[in-house]
């Protein structure tokens, strides 16, 4: 039996294959004697015992570098009103005007990070474990504050935000188990 070899893959065909996932939309905060943050849509829960989140962040982000020397940071997970927030965060050019959100819109956490007013969920997190890997950094967040809302996200899919409703989410028909177990053809249980 022969050995495949793998070809690496080709870095803008994996952002377009990426771009197919959606996914919500968050801003990434730190204190500090400059606030910073980021939009950020590579996140996920990773425990609840501890609480714990991973965020994956580019390490040539000054924010990146923000948590790491800071120690917290927080996870605000944007309604979908709040688009104009995912663009102000995801650009590099306006690194002024995000410092002054920071320091005159927000709410300071109970780790000293500032929180996003109007904000689906927010995490406050102290930083557990970085590993760096190509050109991210996975940051292990153990969470020691939350809050949610009753909103709908904000969404990021194929290179725009979005949103949908609750009623609009419902409307999508359950599948029966019994129907995909005579469709498959096998039993799930």
């Amino acid at each position: 039996m022969g050995v495949m070899k793998l070809e690496a893959v080709d870095s803008n065909a994996f952002r377009c294959s990426m771009r197919r996932f959606a996914s919500s939309v968050c801003v990434i905060t730190t204190g500090g004697p400059c606030p910073s943050g980021m939009t950020a849509t590579s996140v996920c829960s990773l425990s609840t015992e501890p609480a714990s989140i991973l965020v994956a962040l580019n390490n040539g982000a000054k924010t990146t570098k923000a948590i790491i020397e800071n120690g917290s940071f927080a996870l605000n997970v944007l309604s979908s009103g709040q688009g104009c927030l995912a663009k102000l965060f995801s650009s590099d050019a306006l690194r002024l005007s995000k410092t002054l959100y920071l320091t005159r819109k927000t709410i300071v956490g109970v780790t000293g990070v500032p929180l996003i007013r109007g904000t689906c969920a927010a995490m406050e997190c102290r930083v557990d474990e970085v590993m760096a890997r190509g050109s991210h950094s996975i940051i292990i967040g153990r969470v020691v504050s939350t809050s949610d809302r009753n909103l709908n996200p904000l969404l990021y899919h194929d290179g725009s935000y979005g949103s949908f409703s609750n009623a609009e989410f419902k409307t999508t028909p359950p599948v029966r188990a019994a129907k995909l177990q005579s469709d498959l053809g096998f039993s799930c249980g």
